[in-house]
Formats: C-alpha cells, structure tokens, sequence
C-alpha cells in the first residue's frame, strides 16, 4: 500500500499544512454517512431476505439472503416507481417494510431448521500469507475507490444519472433519449435512495458490499465441495482480475448480476441434488433478478433453464421440461415488469432489438450501434486483452491442461458452470467490452482453476464424481474434510486415481497462480485518497478537496457548474458530443446520433434539425469538442450531423458559457 501510493505520502510529508483538523474532519463526515447508510442497507437488506427464506421454509447462508433482500428491495421500489412515485413519503414507508422484516428476521434468527446448510470444512493451515495480504490490499482499493467521488465514465452517464432522472420527476418514467434506459436496471433503482439522501458514494459502498458478497458466495459454495485451499485460490484469483478490481467500488450493475447469476446456479444445483422444488423455486426467482440487473441477463437465465429442462442429471425428459417450465415462471416474475415498462412505453419490451429484426425504424440504429459496440478480426484484434481477460484465462487453460495431463478429470459442479457459462460468453464474445460483461462467468474460471492448482500444488488425488447413485439422484460431493483424505474411494467404488507428482506440476501451476493474481500489484489509490483524506489543495486551501479533486478529474465538472448557473428557469440542454449529464444540474437530454431515435440527424437538414429542436423544447445546446470519441468520424458524428449542428449554432444560437473545448450555446427562438 505505501509503494503504490508514494505520491500522496510525498505530498503529505512535504507539505504539512495539507493536513489539519479541518481535513481530518471532512475525511470523517465524508466517510462515515456513507458507510454508516452502505453497513445499515446491507444488514438490513440481508435480514429481511433471511425472514422471507424463512416463510418459504428455507434455512440459507447470509449471501443468499442478502441477494433475495437485495432482489425484493429492488423489485419493490420498480413497482412503487411506476405506479406510484417516488418521494420521501415513499422512501419512509418502504424503509420502515424493510425494517419490521429485517427485525422479524433477526428475531427468527434460530428457528426455521427444515433444510440446514452444509457447513464448510475448516480451513488447513495456510502458508498463502502473501495472498491474503493481496486480498486485503484490493478491498483496500474498492473501498478507497467507492469512497472518492464518482467520475467513471458510464457511472456518469447513465448508471448514477438514471436514478437521478428518476428522482427529479418523481417517479420512474420513460427515458427516450437515453438507449440504456430502455433495459433493466435493477441495481440502479436501488441507487435512488442513496441519491435521496444526498449521499452518492454511498451507491459505490453498496456495489462493493454486492462484489464482496458474490467472491465470498463462491468461496462458502466451493469449501465443502473443492476443499477450503482450492476454494481460497479461487476466490483470490476472482478477486484479483481488473474488470472487478475497477468496477466494484464504482455505481454499476455488473457485481449485482453476477451475484444473482451464481447464487441461481448454486441453488439450482442444490435442486439437482436434493430434488427440493423449493430450491428450484429459488434459483429461478435469481434467475430472474439477473435478467433484472442487464439485458445480457436474458442469456444467463435461459443457459439455466436449458440445463434444467436438458442435462439435469437423474431425470428423464418429461421432470426435466416441468423444471424448466417452473425455473422460467420464477424467473419470470421478477424480470418481466422491466420488460413490460419497455415495451408499454415503444411497443418492443427488447427495444430496440425486436423492432430492428421485424424491419422498423430502429434498424439503421441497430444496426450502427452494432458497428460501434462489436469487433471485427483481425483489424480490432488487440481488443482481444482489453480489461485484461489474460489474468483469468490463460490460468484456467494453464492450470486446466496441466491437470488433464496428470490424468485429472473435472467435478460434477464445475462441469456444471462451465456449461452453462459457454453459451453467454459465445453470445457477448463480439462486443468490445465483452470481457467486462463476462463478470458472472468469472466463477466458472477461477473455481476450476482452483481446483486444479490446489490438487497440483499438493500433489493428491483428483476424484471422479461422475457416476449416478441407484435410483437417478446426482450424488453429493464429498466434503472438504473428505477430499482432503488421501485414502477416500471414488464413487462407484474406486480406488483413488495416482497423485499428482511432478515438481514441475507444481510450479506451473504456482506461476499460474503468480500470473493471474498479478493485477492487484499494480493498483494505486493516490488520485482517490486526497478527497478521501479530506487533504488541503496548497493552489486552492480554501476550497472542499471534493470539489478540487472532481474539477481535476473531470473535463466538464468546473464548467456544468457555470452553466447551471447561468441557466434560466424552464430551460432545456441538448447534449451534443457528450453524454455525462450527472453532474449537470438542469434540465437535460442527449444529443448523440448513435443512442437514441428522438432526433434523426440522417433525416434532417439545418432547419429541420433547429424545428426539431425547438419540438423538443431545447432552448440550449452544450457542445465538447474535447472528447476524442466523439470527433468527426463515418457511423456516428459525421460530417452531416456536424453540419447540420454547427449550421444551426451559427446562424440561430449564441454562445452563453464558453471554457476550453466546451460551450454552451442558448438557441434563439
């Protein structure tokens, strides 16, 4: 922590008034309401989850419950939203719901022991010191990360300004200019009542509480299954990968998805081992909040029916397709109202992809927002390790042949999520940030590569559970306590298969290991801790080290603020070559030619374009010319949206606010 953060403890040490009661006194405030209202949702949240397991009968681990309290809590403020408003009085009253249940569920606390969790096998003594202390290292960065004021680029855009949308009409509305919208967002509905409270880092500390739970989820899951070493190993690989070190201390949905993803395929299962309707009843309700959280969630929920209904082991044809059938109806009671919002709202509940492949408007769109959002090979093929899809897949592969070669054969289980992770990840594998989107599979990769390399490591058996009991019920695993006896027989009656020798077993898989859990070694925290520690900028001392860090951070946040201050009541910006609206405290709607079909720039010349302008009520135009993305280029600004623009800013607007590359122009009317 100290060598990845030199420049901070430079500036500290060499200049001593950056620090004094007044700092230490913002760093106080700033940190503790936001982790005081993080700690107090996610108790609480996970509480009443625990009481409505218990009305179903169903005893389960604290993750479990913090998803389903999570996944009701998020359902129930969609619903209110639509129906009914958002306002204190409705933050009050579900608040106090949340309340009563998560009491009634501390109260029934001991009761309820119908189906009793599997208990982990204690943990071996480890000699991984090194890896706990990288582990500790990275929820350092999350938490310094989530505590620092947000200034990720789709955090602002739409993640924390959606929500933001929300409360300012008081209700969950219609976004027809904002493409994203128009999906689910289970995760960003949640984020309103920190927004309400003012309180916005404090939807940061809740995304890493959801990471937080969803690496431990999968370390509770694979303890008694994989053993406590395998499952330690690849709950540290999961937690070392970029794509989760950089997102779960931000606002974002991918952590919420990838929790309900897992504990779906762990409860479903539990259903294949216990044959317990309730248990499919449950994965199908996680199922559901997954296709809740993102779009992409569709495919995840359906890889798990498909398992259900096609290689549930133990059951013939007819069982397997009920299941399925009843996977879908569970699934489909949390995910479909967001589907019925979109598609009362434009007639497509998938917008705007059914409406594209049916002929309608939307297909140009589509078909440009295909061009921008996929690859092509070989010329993007660098993309290939972005967001560093390397630091998982080549340990997996690594560790995976080593493990075959020396005769190893993969657990039922893990068989199990890397079947239903292959679909998704052959759906997405075309998108630009296809590796991000990849975050529910992570599972899947690092518990086999755990797996591996703890059997590698120890030179012990690898157990075959393939067969199936009498009577066509999967077998249950042997527990970690089991695995770890060197004398077990295979099911089926087995003699254990021969260990793992070889010392160049062992560091291959120890480099594998060292490669993929190399990436917390390069995180810094230095630009995040000086609003975090509240420290005194020597150029500016009289001002909020927030305000100083966001204005350094960010192009636009020193300019938003002049133009809203010089903005007119009743006034409406477009944002034109910009889309990060949160910070803007006005009235405001994109302008980008790629992700939305309110304006239709392919169809509009000058005075078309300035008539539609004023259809919509734009009485402003704020233009970046800073943003390298947004330069001049074919598929999305080019030279006839420029054009047209730049025709109607010259003869019908005038400049208002002007600060380096950025403008803002009122339209005359």
């Amino acid at each position: 922590m100290v060598g990845r953060n030199t420049g901070v403890l430079r500036y500290v040490f060499g200049h001593p008034g950056c620090v004094g009661a007044g700092s230490a006194w913002t760093a106080l405030g700033d940190a503790f309401l936001p982790l005081l209202a993080a700690a107090f949702s996610v108790a609480a949240l996970a509480l009443a989850g625990r009481r409505l397991l218990g009305w179903a009968g169903l005893e389960a681990d604290w993750f479990t419950a913090l998803g389903l309290g999570l996944g009701a809590a998020g359902t129930t403020l969609l619903l209110t939203g639509l129906i009914i408003g958002l306002d204190a009085g409705v933050f009050w009253c579900l608040g106090a719901a949340a309340g009563c249940l998560a009491v009634l569920g501390l109260l029934g606390r001991k009761s309820n022991r119908a189906l009793p969790v599997s208990r982990p096998a204690h943990a071996p003594p480890l000699r991984e010191g090194v890896l706990l202390g990288v582990l500790a290292f990275t929820a350092w960065h999350v938490l310094v990360s989530a505590l620092a004021p947000p200034t990720q680029w789709d955090v602002l855009a739409y993640h924390l300004a959606l929500p933001k949308l929300y409360l300012r009409a008081g209700k969950i509305l219609h976004v027809p200019w904002m493409i994203h919208s128009h999906w689910p967002h289970l995760m960003e509905t949640l984020y309103t009542v920190p927004l309400a409270l003012g309180i916005d880092t404090a939807a940061g500390l809740l995304h890493a509480a959801v990471c937080g739970a969803w690496i431990l989820a999968v370390h509770r899951w694979a303890c008694p299954r994989l053993g406590a070493r395998a499952a330690f190993l690849a709950s540290a690989l999961l937690a070392a990968q970029p794509v989760v070190n950089r997102l779960a201390g931000t606002a974002h949905s991918d952590g919420g998805q990838a929790l309900f993803f897992f504990l779906s395929a762990a409860w479903l299962w539990r259903w294949a081992e216990e044959d317990d309707l309730r248990m499919l009843a449950l994965a199908g309700l996680f199922g559901g909040l997954a296709a809740a959280c993102k779009l992409t969630g569709l495919v995840l929920t359906a890889s798990l029916a498909a398992w259900a209904a096609l290689a549930a082991p133990g059951r013939k044809a007819g069982p397997r397709l009920k299941a399925a059938a009843l996977y879908l109806l569970c699934a489909g009671i949390l995910c479909v109202p967001w589907y019925i919002k979109t598609g009362l709202a434009t007639g497509d509940p998938f917008w705007p992809f059914l409406d594209a492949w049916l002929g309608g408007s939307a297909k140009d769109m589509v078909a440009a927002y295909e061009r921008s959002a996929f690859w092509s090979f070989p010329r993007d093929a660098g993309l290939i390790l972005h967001n560093g899809p390397q630091f998982l897949l080549l340990p997996f592969a690594g560790l995976a042949v080593l493990a075959r070669l020396q005769g190893g054969r993969l657990p039922r289980e893990l068989s199990f999520l890397l079947t239903v992770s292959l679909a998704y990840f052959l759906v997405i594998c075309r998108q630009v940030e296809a590796w991000r989107f990849s975050m529910a599979v992570f599972p899947a990769l690092a518990l086999c590569a755990g797996w591996a390399a703890d059997a590698l490591l120890k030179g012990g058996t690898l157990p075959r559970w393939g067969a199936v009991e009498a009577g066509g019920r999967a077998p249950r695993p042997p527990s970690g306590r089991a695995l770890a006896g060197r004398g077990a027989v295979e099911a089926g009656g087995r003699a254990p298969r021969a260990p793992l020798g070889g010392v160049w077993a062992r560091w291959g898989a120890a480099l594998g290991l060292a490669f993929g859990l190399f990436p917390p070694l390069a995180l810094t925290q230095n630009n995040e801790l000086f609003p975090v520690l509240g420290l005194r900028s020597l150029i500016a001392p009289g001002r909020p080290s927030r305000e100083v860090y966001l204005e350094r951070s960010l192009d636009h946040y020193s300019f938003f603020r002049r133009a809203a201050s010089r903005l007119p009541s009743g006034s409406r910006v477009l944002l034109f070559r910009e889309i990060r609206g949160y910070y803007l405290d006005a009235d405001y709607q994109w302008g980008d030619p790629l992700n939305q079909m309110v304006i239709e720039y392919r169809r509009l010349g000058p005075e078309d374009l300035r008539s539609r302008l004023s259809q919509l009520g734009a009485t402003h135009v704020l233009v970046n010319e800073g943003i390298g993305m947004y330069a001049q280029r074919e598929g999305y600004y080019d030279r006839r949206v420029m054009g047209a623009m730049a025709e109607v800013l010259r003869c019908c607007a005038t400049p208002v606010v002007k600060e380096g590359a950025l403008t803002l122009w009122s339209v005359d009317n």
